[in-house]
């Protein structure tokens, strides 16, 4: 009897503007119905291939963000925007991941994030932060703290919307983190 291999496995990618991202890691991460899918574009037995499915939200994926690393090392952490409302932060290595926290408040889909590890809010100490937008006219602002990521600040737009968000680090400084709205 002849050996059975698979030739060719698809997952199409959601139709939103923040649903794709390519990490230092190798991975593409994208959104696939209610999964974060992983593609790997190329492998040692051959050409690139979905390598695995992340399943934890209840609704479409709109937004993921690889977490990138400030010293330039494999990202090992993802964030995952959704139409339930929640933004999932995953942890893992390779393609082993799991949901480590599930940051809820938003009133409507999360539609844009970004997350920093900021390595200079205090001297000597590490933090994440992450910015999620929403359909609600809000973004709010996230903070890895003992425990988990604990809800810092939301900035309303009344009834206007954020349609991207990002963070960024001014560089020469110490403790200040700039966030930038294209609204």
């Amino acid at each position: 009897m002849a050996a059975i291999h698979v030739c060719f496995s698809s997952c199409g990618c959601n139709r939103t503007a923040h649903c794709v991202d390519w990490g230092r890691n190798g991975l593409v991460c994208y959104g696939a119905c209610r999964a974060v899918a992983f593609y790997q574009p190329q492998q040692s037995e051959g050409p690139g291939g979905i390598v695995a499915n992340l399943v934890a939200h209840e609704d479409r994926v709109n937004c993921v963000k690889w977490i990138s690393m400030q010293d330039g090392g494999d990202e090992t952490e993802l964030v995952s925007g959704s139409s339930d409302r929640t933004a999932i932060v995953w942890q893992g290595t390779g393609t082993k991941f799991q949901p480590v926290a599930i940051l809820e408040g938003h009133t409507g889909p999360v539609t844009a994030l970004d997350a920093l590890y900021c390595h200079n809010m205090e001297p000597g100490l590490c933090t994440t932060l992450i910015a999620t937008a929403s359909s609600d006219s809000t973004v709010r602002i996230w903070q890895r703290e003992e425990g988990g990521f604990q809800y810092q600040q939301s900035i309303s737009f009344g009834s206007g919307f954020a349609v991207d968000v990002s963070l960024a680090v001014l560089p020469g400084t110490t403790g200040n983190v700039l966030l930038l709205m294209l609204a």
